[in-house]
């Protein structure tokens, strides 16, 4: 006797039976659940004992009520898999039995199927019994493979500030500068522009990566992009501008940007690009962008002097001594290459592989750019990692006349035209100012990760880049503490450690430290080692464990190996997030001290302070813990003494 649903009747309206029977199971909970409430809600409360009655009662409706639900829940979620089986059949059945209509079909989902039926009938044959039966019993697809996703959206799952994190300080934040593009000003679909065809010639200079054009036909279209997106817990959206095709004349270029305008072969969107708005784009962007004198129709220009290939890179930056504010600048110039080269890069994280296609692609990229610095400060002392991030970097000055002797032909008045300019986003906007005075929650930076290994790399090419660990009773723990030296007056510097040598010397009598590890200590001034090369160096391969008061030298953190261990030092009545958030972000383990002793208070106004040696040599040690755990594969846990009261699992 054949079961219900192999009757013909049935697989006629197996559909429409289905249907039914959903409905009568969700009308028959809905009735349930509306006599259980009234059940509820309706009883009679004078007395107490109708009371304590009631309660049971009330009880005892909602055990029945939860019961209820979870059969309905049950048998809904068995109906819905029975419903997704029997479809699944349905269109197997429909494979193999073209001749088969059913009426619940339109007309169009007919000829779809005639049309599926002629294409498979000649290259499937009759199936046989058995073959149709693994068919039929195969599970139905479902819309994606769960399995993938899961792996896919894991950390988001897993960590609910994985996702906010991304978009704050990780890859997800490049992402969202890039879809934030819109073009502000360009070419009128209405309007034909005419092109000459006259002859182009291409010069090349003896170096063989870069390249210029010079022309004599018309200029070509421009577009100028904006990008503009609000950060979190930024005051103001922030911006990032990219210019295709733009015209300079050379006498522009200067310290406040462009002195005498600059110009652009396409129409301004005005719904976009509003004159009066003051917020429209940020900081020095605004005075930059102001400086747009109009399309080149307008202004009657009708060809360039030089055309320049290479791409150029406009920078103010935001100081140029403090090693923490010139990182801002660095790595939101590293971001904004990011936006422009895409997703491969991104994913590729610009590992330390010279041999990678993605850091090659990075490499020429870099290669293909020029610096401009429209500022008035000084190079400054970390001008050599600025120049890891273009071919060469100028300063206004030095490019006008950079460009005269390379083209003699250019007067001061000529107009220059660059197939690319890049605006930088202002170093004050960069997510390293994020949270100053608060701990933030993120962790791992993909962006910061990938901007050290690729700094690293560049600058210590040839020097032993990774430093590579032997077991800490054979290799020294390698313990750098960064001084903080006066060098002209008492108040060049706060926030000064003032018992540097009694710490120094706790740390080499501590019998733990002397005896049971293996540790090498030495105080550095950074400022006195010459070169930031040299800096990146001693960080990088010679320092387990950095510590030092709070101030820039502490960016250092940027570059130490991912087993290191940051610790801060603070004075009495001051406390920041600075480098807390950057060592997390790096991956770099974190811990802090703070004196809480008013004797040993120097000068309140300088910041100038004591520490206790005691209490800092316990600190001390939690560190070297840290890094013997860290080399021994072991995790521990220990609290990270930056008034947060947080543990991390280290």
């Amino acid at each position: 006797m054949q079961s219900l649903r192999h009757q013909p009747w049935f697989s006629h309206h197996r559909n429409k039976i289905l249907v039914l029977i959903l409905v009568a199971i969700m009308v028959i909970y809905i009735l349930m659940f509306n006599a259980i409430r009234h059940r509820i809600y309706d009883t009679n409360d004078n007395t107490n004992e109708s009371k304590k009655h009631d309660t049971t009662a009330e009880q005892q409706s909602k055990d029945l009520l939860e019961h209820l639900l979870s059969q309905l829940k049950s048998q809904n979620e068995q109906l819905r898999h029975q419903v997704v089986t029997l479809q699944q059949e349905l269109k197997v059945a429909k494979v193999f039995n073209p001749n088969r209509n059913d009426d619940s079909d339109d007309s169009t989902r007919s000829s779809t199927l005639s049309t599926t039926t002629t294409h498979s009938s000649t290259t499937l044959s009759t199936p046989s019994s058995s073959t149709l039966s693994t068919t039929l019993s195969t599970p139905p697809q479902s819309p994606y493979n769960e399995f993938e996703y899961w792996n896919r959206n894991y950390y988001i799952r897993s960590d609910p500030h994985r996702n906010a994190c991304s978009n704050d300080i990780g890859f997800g934040l490049v992402e969202r500068w890039r879809n934030a593009e819109k073009l502000i000003c360009g070419i009128d679909s209405s309007i034909t522009t005419t092109t000459t065809t006259e002859t182009t010639t291409t010069t090349t200079l003896k170096k063989p990566s870069t390249t210029f054009t010079t022309t004599s036909s018309s200029i070509a279209p421009s577009k100028v992009l904006m990008y503009r997106i609000q950060q979190t817990r930024h005051v103001a959206q922030d911006n990032f501008i990219r210019i295709l095709n733009m015209i300079v004349p050379l006498n522009s270029f200067s310290g406040n940007g462009f002195s005498n305008g600059w110009y652009a072969n396409c129409e301004k969107d005005t719904s976009l690009w509003v004159d009066h708005d003051q917020r429209l784009f940020q900081l020095h962007l605004n005075h930059w962008m102001r400086a747009f004198r109009g399309s080149t129709n307008s202004n009657k220009i009708q060809k360039c002097d030089q055309i320049i290939s290479k791409r150029l890179v406009l920078v103010q930056r935001d100081g140029e001594f403090n090693l923490f504010h010139s990182m801002t600048d660095f790595v939101n110039i590293f971001i904004n290459y990011l936006m422009i080269l895409g997703k491969n890069v991104q994913e590729g994280r610009i590992p330390n592989d010279s041999t990678n296609e993605n850091v090659e692609f990075f490499d020429h990229f870099v290669k293909n750019s020029h610096i401009v610095l429209l500022d008035h400060y000084q190079k400054g002392y970390y001008y050599e990692i600025l120049e890891k991030l273009g071919d060469q970097v100028f300063t206004h000055s030095e490019y006008k006349k950079y460009l005269q002797e390379e083209y003699p032909h250019l007067k001061m008045d000529s107009l220059v035209c660059f197939e690319e300019v890049l605006m930088v986003t202002p170093g004050g906007s960069c997510f390293l100012m994020k949270d100053a005075w608060r701990p933030n929650p993120c962790r791992e930076s993909d962006i910061l990760k990938a901007f050290s290994t690729y700094i690293t790399r560049k600058v210590l090419q040839g020097h032993h880049l990774v430093r590579r660990r032997g077991h800490p009773h054979q290799d020294p723990i390698k313990i750098v503490f960064s001084t903080r030296k006066v060098k002209e007056t008492a108040a060049t510097i706060y926030r000064r450690i003032m018992n540097e040598d009694e710490l120094k010397q706790a740390l080499e009598n501590d019998p733990i430290l002397k005896h049971k590890h293996n540790v090498e200590i030495k105080f550095i001034d950074f400022g006195q080692v010459g070169s930031i090369q040299a800096q990146i160096r001693i960080i990088h391969q010679e320092t387990d464990i950095l510590i030092g008061g709070h101030g820039a030298g502490l960016t250092h953190t940027m570059w130490l190996p991912e087993e290191a261990v940051l610790v801060e030092l603070f004075p009495s009545g001051f406390h920041s997030s600075f480098f807390r958030n950057l060592a997390k972000w790096r991956g770099i383990q974190y811990l802090a001290m703070q004196n809480d002793k008013s004797e040993n208070v120097v000068d309140a106004h300088m910041h100038w302070t004591k520490i206790d040696p005691e209490e800092f040599v316990q600190l001390i040690r939690a560190a070297v813990n840290i890094v013997e755990h860290h080399h021994l594969g072991t995790g521990i846990h220990a609290v990270a003494f930056d008034g947060t009261n947080e543990n991390h699992h280290l």
